[in-house]
């Protein structure tokens, strides 16, 4: 049991109910709102239901990145305001990075903002999606083009709901782990590579670690907090791409993919040494089955990535590791050399 504080909410792993209860019960909710998905519904709020002591209101929408759009925000506004939800209202999103990021931002613009708790239930939201106060939707298929940032009032982590994820989730989820590892803990990659897959609620709060202190450092993400995007100019793309595919990519799969492509580029423009590339890449290739891009659909992913918000005047930018622990934010390259790293995938 851990509980992790930053300047504005505190983050609480496998702590008791009773302070769950209590923290809620300080609030004076005029209603409390859960938001669900297909899946939370069923196989999560059983388990909150148990331990919360208060009355609520359940809205459940369609899990699935594609489902995280203004089309489901305006749903969900609407269930809210027929059902009387004021400004002293709560919302409780009991979901994994779609639930947290679509329902923090409802709650955020909803009647200029309500309280919210995120209860990740998912790896990738309980290490990065419901932490560090971003917000948002898609926009058609770029990713997060729509969002504030907004934090919570608490966030509420019980490592059990893991138990409920399939594989391919977990590792959906472990990526980002890895990503945190790399840009910012060496001693976290070496936990990795001594027990890969390892899911833990110490493995939970070393990687919630990383990200709390750049995040306090970056709040608003106009430095250091950019090196949390390593992975994710070409992870983006890629899941932009696969989105309408017959096998789209989680998040996390496509993040692993842009993490050795991007990998590579920070030895290809000489800021890592090839054996921490290859390393790297050992890791990233063993863990998550590496999809071929042909060159045809180069210039698509380019578009995809020319689009990417952390762009610098029209550029593209990129998160370059600088070594094991260690990432050099904004670092703008060309489309001939972003394409060259498509190449190794």
């Amino acid at each position: 049991m851990s509980v992790i504080q930053l300047p504005t909410y505190d983050i609480l792993v496998d702590e008791l109910p009773v302070i769950l209860n209590r923290f809620i019960s300080g609030l004076e909710p005029s209603q409390t709102f859960i938001l669900v998905d297909e899946n939370t519904v069923v196989s999560c709020l059983p388990r909150l239901t148990e331990v919360l002591d208060i009355e609520f209101h359940v809205i459940s929408i369609k899990s699935g990145e594609q489902h995280k759009s203004i089309e489901t925000c305006l749903e969900v506004w609407t269930q809210l305001s027929e059902r009387g939800c004021d400004r002293h209202s709560l919302m409780i999103n009991l979901g994994g990075g779609v639930v947290t990021d679509l329902g923090g931002f409802v709650a955020s613009t909803y009647m200029r903002g309500i309280s919210f708790i995120n209860v990740p239930t998912t790896l990738l939201a309980q290490v990065d999606a419901s932490i560090g106060g971003k917000t948002g939707v898609d926009l058609h298929r770029l990713k997060n083009h729509i969002g504030l940032f907004g934090d919570p009032a608490l966030v509420w982590i019980e490592t059990r709901f893991l138990e409920s994820l399939d594989n391919r989730q977990r590792r959906s989820g472990y990526a980002e782990v890895i990503k945190h590892a790399l840009v910012g803990s060496e001693p976290l990659w070496r936990y990795i590579i001594e027990r890969p897959m390892e899911l833990t609620a110490e493995l939970v709060s070393r990687a919630i670690m990383v990200k709390k202190q750049i995040v306090e450092e970056d709040p608003h993400e106009q430095g250091i907090r950019k090196i949390l995007n390593f992975g994710h100019t070409v992870g983006h793309a890629l899941e932009s791409f696969y989105m309408e595919d017959d096998h789209p990519l989680l998040h996390g799969e496509a993040v692993a993919h842009g993490m050795l492509a991007e990998s590579w580029l920070s030895h290809r423009t000489g800021r890592i040494a090839e054996e921490i590339y290859d390393e790297v890449a050992e890791l990233v290739r063993r863990l998550y089955p590496v999809r071929s891009i042909i060159k045809s659909d180069y210039s698509t992913l380019l578009m995809y990535m020319s689009k990417d918000k952390k762009n610098i005047k029209g550029n593209l930018s990129f998160s370059l590791l600088t070594g094991i622990g260690h990432c050099e934010p904004a670092v703008v390259l060309t489309d001939q050399e972003a394409e060259a790293a498509l190449a190794i995938l």
